[in-house]
């Protein structure tokens, strides 16, 4: 990649990790706020739930002013108001203001992917989006290995409240850096905005995902969410459910995202040697995915996190491919940003409907309820994305 789009992508990552510490915190805090608070799972899995719900709506609305504003004002804004929300969360006293700061954090992380991606895509040369899309993608398993195994362990017997100020103190140099960068941001190309913008936007990203074959990516969006961030919100909880003390706990919980670290590279070397079929890449991971979901039904105890593992770099295989690589090709349409907000509202929808419903799975019936959601998600998917192969297929033979 030339200097620019490397700088460009090193603030890029840095900026959607401190953002992935003010949300992955939540997960490593379960226990913690459980205790503290003396809330159930069940509640706490809806605080999630609105989260979730509340990102995805806010990645439709902000995905389409994406491809319409510069995105310095965003991003700004973005890091004030989910450091606001952490800090907030931190001194809530009440579920019912957790639930509200929280859902309201949902909005100001919705912010991030959309306009990130659309950014690199105006800065890196089409040969380097798959190094882009992986470095972006990085930021997951990153968060979540500092969440998991330095937040938690180190401030999981103090104060609750440390999960989420500690997060927030890292948006404040993020805030200094865009402040100072904004200058030299490339424009790059935005569409007009008016009144009638999001009725056209809407129509012309339709005509775009009939003519490019792509209906069926939000169903299959929907089941890759309810797979991929019900383990990762829930792992947490299950593994302390199993735990033989600190040092096994840490231990295991950091295998979960290196594990995603190893799927998201993992996505670049498959699609260098597949020749950029990225549609390929997907079937494949979630065709392997059922299996190894199927293996969480059978009562594995503490061994259960091996599968989980696996699946969790699956589900980090195919998210890298669809919600960043694929959507980076459409530059040239103006739909970045409103495909990446589109796409990542359909994967959030489905991880708002897992979080609730495992919630409450968690509650009264373990992991091995759990697993037959994320085997009939997988199921589905792979479904969905044969057919979408055979539908390409019987139309490059009429072409």
């Amino acid at each position: 990649m030339k200097k620019r789009a490397v700088r460009w992508s090193l603030i890029c990552f840095l900026t959607y990790l401190s953002a992935y510490l003010c949300r992955v915190n939540f997960s490593a805090a379960l226990t913690s706020l459980s205790l503290a608070r003396g809330l159930d799972y069940e509640l706490l899995g809806t605080a999630g739930a609105a989260f979730f719900a509340v990102y995805a709506v806010g990645q439709l609305f902000n995905g389409f002013l994406g491809d319409h504003l510069h995105p310095v004002r965003f991003i700004i804004i973005a890091l004030i108001g989910t450091a606001a929300c952490n800090i907030a969360v931190a001194f809530a006293k009440s579920y019912f203001l957790i639930l509200i700061f929280w859902a309201a954090n949902g909005y100001f992380q919705s912010v991030f992917w959309c306009i990130l991606i659309r950014l690199l895509s105006m800065v890196t040369d089409e040969e380097a989006f798959g190094s882009a899309s992986v470095l972006m993608s990085c930021a997951n398993p990153t968060g979540y290995l500092i969440s998991w195994c330095v937040l938690a362990p180190v401030f999981g017997n103090m104060n609750v409240a440390l999960f989420f100020l500690i997060p927030a103190v890292t948006a404040l140099p993020m805030m200094l850096l865009w402040t100072n960068k904004a200058p030299l941001l490339p424009t790059g190309h935005t569409l007009p905005l008016s009144a009638n913008s999001l009725s056209a936007d809407l129509r012309r990203i339709f005509a775009l995902l009939k003519r490019e074959r792509l209906l069926l990516l939000p169903a299959v969006l929907i089941c890759l969410g309810l797979v991929k961030e019900g383990i990762t919100f829930w792992v947490p909880t299950i593994i302390r459910s199993f735990s033989k003390g600190a040092s096994y706990t840490t231990a295991a919980l950091a295998l979960l995202p290196l594990a995603s670290f190893a799927g998201t590279l993992a996505a670049k070397r498959l699609l260098k040697v597949l020749s950029h079929r990225p549609y390929t890449v997907v079937r494949m991971s979630f065709i392997i995915m059922i299996p190894v979901c199927a293996l969480c039904l059978i009562p594995l105890g503490a061994f259960v996190l091996l599968p989980l593992c696996l699946v969790s770099a699956l589900a980090c295989c195919a998210n890298t491919v669809l919600l960043s690589f694929i959507p980076m090709h459409y530059l040239s349409e103006d739909a970045v940003s409103s495909l990446v907000g589109l796409f990542d509202f359909c994967s959030y929808m489905g991880a708002a409907l897992s979080t609730y419903v495992l919630g409450s799975l968690m509650e009264g019936r373990g992991v091995e309820a759990m697993a037959l959601v994320w085997v009939a998600a997988a199921a589905t998917a792979s479904i969905l994305l044969i057919v979408k192969y055979l539908k390409s297929e019987r139309s490059s033979v009429k072409s």
